[in-house]
């Protein structure tokens, strides 16, 4: 019976979301695994390699729709606030499951706010006169944004160069604010 199926595999996304209930402070690559694990496991991926007019096509048997990725989201929300503790009492918006999963979402929503803040004010001092001091009043303004992104993201790991985070950093968000392709942005 596809009830029975159902119920008996559950307890697979609280077990996830659990997992992951810790900070980035705290173990960013392992929580990134988890959140890559969510995203492509349990969400399934989104394909967008068929386009109108350009002949290509994805084989990926996991490629989902928006639609089937929030139908997926709502059941796994309505698995976690109906779970069960071990004395039978629904956990409910305590589960820690729910808490995590909703603080992923809550974060997702700001990063993807900031991002879009962030490429309208760069639009926006592009179309300014070249050298002009609105145009830098307004290229600074668009970095601070920028950084205001870096701060919703994961840190650069401490072990992926000579530098420091700081420095990483920096240099990181100098390459992404002067770089002409916004592709960066359409992954994010």
């Amino acid at each position: 019976d596809k009830y029975d199926i159902d119920e008996k595999y559950t307890f697979i996304p609280r077990l996830i979301f659990e997992s992951a209930f810790f900070t980035d402070v705290t173990d960013p690559v392992m929580r990134n695994r988890v959140i890559m694990i969510i995203d492509d496991v349990i969400l399934g991926t989104e394909n967008n390699a068929v386009r109108e007019g350009n002949g290509t096509s994805s084989n990926n048997k996991n490629t989902v729709s928006p639609t089937s990725r929030a139908l997926g989201i709502t059941m796994i929300i309505n698995y976690l606030l109906t779970s069960r503790n071990d004395h039978g009492e629904v956990k409910g918006e305590n589960s820690p499951a729910y808490r995590w999963m909703y603080a992923l979402l809550a974060q997702r929503a700001k990063l993807q706010n900031a991002i879009d803040s962030y490429l309208h004010a760069k639009s926006e001092a592009e179309k300014l006169p070249s050298g002009s001091e609105e145009r830098s009043n307004a290229k600074a303004a668009a970095y601070e944004k920028l950084q205001h992104v870096a701060s919703l993201s994961s840190p650069p790991s401490a072990n992926a160069s000579p530098g420091t985070s700081t420095e990483d950093l920096d240099l990181i968000l100098n390459k992404i604010h002067t770089a002409r392709d916004r592709h960066i942005f359409r992954l994010l």
